[in-house]
């Protein structure tokens, strides 16, 4: 073939590829209008939602609103109501509060106007008159070596709460239970202290619980295996006295107080018990002295405790005296033996 005759196939060949292409190019068109179409539907299906969904929002902004206007109201007048219980409770409690200092403050003031207490006059003194009943007439209201006491009789204890006392540690005139003196180390040696290593340290027994002049107390009194209540008593008085004048109103108490000077015996160092003795007697170690009179009976506690036999649920188990405790709040006593037959111990005459 010659090059003449090869331009007429080359503008066929030319033609054929121009239609493909903008059959292709139409195709590709129709195609991506198709798309379009599409999108624009989409669009339109869209913002359809879309507005639902503003309009769902905007109603349930309200309601919320609404709700929460609601709910605002109510939570504020529920405050508001416990705003106002708990203004009347403080209010109450800070009457409660000047009411206990003012009691406080007397019962500081009678103290250190007080003068120490002189316990062989007081021993000796007249016997007050006291609605307390005949000694011969007050029957045990609990036998063994732990007073259980009724949560109903416990709460209506005067308001400086009860003590509790053995024999061992209190001396009582003869034939009467209207005053009497109590008896404690002013110091001890705790086996346990310094971290088990043992210390000397102030006796807490009395200290802790605040027994002061002018503070009364419903006393319970431990006589052998039996617990008797023997009225409201006042302290009076407190001194120290060396164990000379201790063992002159009773030779045997020091026996007991010297016992009582070393917590934890097991764990102390014979030396240290040993040493206690010649610490007493040489004055290094003091004996503290209270004097406790009668100044009332508390009947509706007396009512009480008769209508009390054998332990029940809501008791408070008191142990026997360990470490000679006033009361308000309990400390573990020390279990005596309970070998007495008269009671109360008396001073013994010389």
């Amino acid at each position: 073939m010659t090059s003449k005759n090869r331009k007429p196939y080359g503008r066929f060949f030319y033609n054929i590829t121009y239609c493909i292409q903008r059959s292709s190019q139409a195709e590709t068109i129709a195609r991506l209008q198709e798309k379009l179409e599409l999108s624009r539907e989409k669009c339109k299906k869209y913002k359809g939602i879309k507005e639902q969904l503003q309009k769902a929002s905007m109603s349930l902004s309200q309601r919320v609103k609404s709700d929460s206007i609601s709910l605002s109201c109510q939570t504020v007048h529920d405050l508001q109501s416990q705003l106002g219980k708990a203004i009347a409770e403080r209010d109450a409690a800070n009457e409660r509060t000047l009411a206990a200092d003012e009691r406080t403050a007397v019962v500081i003031a009678r103290a250190e106007a007080t003068t120490p207490l002189n316990a062989a006059e007081f021993l000796a003194s007249p016997s007050p008159e006291t609605p307390q009943p005949p000694i011969r007439s007050i029957e045990p209201y609990s036998t063994g070596l732990k007073f259980v006491i009724p949560k109903t009789a416990r709460d209506i204890c005067v308001s400086d709460g009860w003590c509790s006392y053995s024999k061992h540690e209190t001396i009582w005139p003869d034939s009467v239970t209207t005053h009497c003196l109590v008896f404690a180390p002013m110091h001890w040696y705790n086996g346990k202290g310094n971290d088990g290593k043992g210390a000397w340290e102030k006796t807490i027994s009395h200290q802790e619980q605040k027994l002061r002049p002018g503070q009364k107390r419903d006393l319970f009194y431990l006589e052998g295996r039996s617990w008797y209540y023997y009225g409201t008593f006042e302290c009076v008085g407190v001194t120290a006295m060396s164990s000379d004048q201790a063992q002159n109103l009773r030779p045997d108490l020091m026996e007991y107080v010297e016992k009582r000077t070393v917590l934890f015996p097991d764990l102390v160092p014979p030396f240290i018990t040993k040493m206690v003795h010649s610490m007493y007697a040489e004055g290094v170690l003091k004996v503290e002295c209270f004097g406790m009179r009668c100044v009332g009976f508390n009947h509706e506690l007396d009512q009480a405790l008769r209508s009390f036999s054998g332990p029940k649920a809501g008791l408070t188990v008191i142990s026997v005296p360990k470490e000679g405790c006033t009361k308000k709040g309990h400390h573990p006593k020390r279990i005596h033996d309970g070998d007495g037959t008269a009671r109360p111990h008396k001073k013994q005459k010389k």
